[in-house]
């Protein structure tokens, strides 16, 4: 199985975590871009349409 369901949690709760290894393993993904060149290239995207996150 994929999703391992879990009983209702509180509202109080403020952080939730997921579990992706398994579902990464299962889909068989690679990452094409490192989480550096990927934050630099989002960082990049929203410097350079602001117009469109800002409405």
């Amino acid at each position: 199985d994929v999703a391992l369901y879990v009983k209702s949690r509180s509202f109080t709760e403020k952080r939730y975590c997921t579990a992706t290894s398994g579902l990464i393993k299962m889909l068989g993904w690679k990452e094409h871009i490192s989480y550096d060149k990927g934050l630099e290239k989002t960082i990049h995207w929203f410097k350079s349409n602001s117009d469109y996150w800002t409405k």
